[in-house]
């Protein structure tokens, strides 16, 4: 019986005692001879070498952790420097990417494109806003191309100073509605909005004079009111000038504020409404003034005054269109200013109303001007004289 036969029957538990027995010595061979080649294979003096590799092994492991916590270390300090020096220049970097509202003129260059965005809300705010005038914008930087904004204005209605507020976000200019609900209302002179014009009457909004008279004379004295007085015709800058020089040596007692202009023909009215300020009231920005002739009617005092309103509105205009990209890309604010120009350039500029203020017997004086047909009065304040 061969050992594979016998080592069988000793598994399924068929062998004999003796079969059993013989087994059992052939296996203790086995483990003999297993242990021996063992030691053939690893002998005795080869284990500390074995260990010794096991040994290098873990300081080679033992290294590369340094190694990968000094890179992290590394890296991080990088990164923290990165980080430190983004915020460091981070004002060079926004200004040169993103639209910087402290920007200033430099007449060096003559770069007129980064004039102080005081010049730009004073421009829109003469043109469009007859109740307002914006004397400065006051920024605070928040980073990243973002900067708060608050606009001081100076409120003729109420003679006190009024505040409106907006934000820059990178290219963008947000402002609050309520400052685009100063601008010049279609239907507040009787010839200004085509297609929504209303005759001046005695129930209307906008009253007839003898209507508006009878009411003026029940009026006490010190109240001061803002009217909008509607022209029955278009009075050239050569009539305004007379009028308010006429107002200002006393025979009316009001003063004038801001002008209406014509700029387009009666049947395709522009929007918005445009005009400008005729007493040249506010801050002085002679550089302005230096690009822009005209620009400040308080520069050019002693010439004929029709020629400085004329001028003056042009200036205006022309101040607008050269930067059109502020007002309507980052504004989003759209002015009709070119075609407006080319109107006043080819039929001159002329008013068709304007706003002044006064007592309501000051206003009745006003009233008694033949050409003047209806009157407005937009809001009213109490004016006691020496208080």
């Amino acid at each position: 019986m061969t050992f594979r036969e016998l080592l069988e029957k000793y598994k399924n538990g068929s062998a004999t005692p003796e079969e059993r027995e013989q087994t059992e010595r052939e296996l203790e061979k086995f483990d003999a001879l297993t242990e021996y080649m063992l030691e053939q294979d690893f002998p005795q003096e080869e284990q500390p070498k074995a260990e010794a590799a096991e040994g290098e092994l873990k300081k080679i492991r033992r290294n590369i952790k340094q190694r990968n916590a000094v890179l992290v270390c590394l890296a991080a300090g990088v990164a923290c420097g990165v980080i430190a020096a983004a915020c460091y220049f981070e004002p060079a970097i926004s200004k040169r990417i993103w639209y910087d509202p402290t920007e200033v003129y430099n007449p060096d260059t003559d770069d007129f494109s980064t004039q102080k965005i005081n010049s730009h809300i004073a421009v829109i705010s003469e043109l469009t806003m007859p109740e307002i005038r914006t004397d400065g914008v006051y920024v605070e930087e928040r980073g990243w191309g973002r900067y708060d904004l608050t606009f001081q204005q100076w409120d003729y209605s109420r003679a006190e100073n009024s505040y409106s507020y907006g934000m820059v976000t990178r290219n963008r200019i947000e402002l609050r509605q309520d400052f685009f609900f100063q601008t010049c209302m279609g239907g507040i002179f009787s010839r200004s909005q085509y297609g929504f014009r209303e005759e001046p009457s005695q129930t209307g909004i906008i009253r007839d004079v003898e209507s508006a008279r009878a009411v003026l004379e029940k009026l006490p004295e010190y109240i001061r009111l803002e009217a909008y007085i509607s022209l029955s015709r278009d009075w050239d800058m050569e009539e305004l000038a007379a009028f308010c020089e006429k107002m200002e040596q006393g025979e009316a007692g009001a003063w004038i504020s801001w002008t209406a202009v014509r700029t387009a023909p009666e049947d395709t009215q522009l929007f918005p409404l445009a005009g400008f300020r005729v007493n040249g009231d506010g801050w002085l920005l002679d550089e302005v003034d230096e690009r822009y002739p005209y620009y400040e009617v308080g520069l050019h005092k002693g010439e004929p005054l029709a020629k400085v309103f004329s001028e003056h509105f042009k200036a205006l205009l022309h101040y607008t269109i050269d930067h059109k990209d502020f007002y309507n890309k980052k504004m989003n604010y759209q002015i009709r200013d070119e075609e407006m120009l080319e109107y006043v350039e080819k039929n001159g500029v002329n008013t068709y109303g304007f706003v002044c203020y006064g007592t309501p017997q000051e206003i009745l004086r006003v009233l008694e001007e033949p050409d003047v047909e209806g009157i407005y009065v937009s809001d009213s304040s109490i004016s006691v004289p020496g208080l």
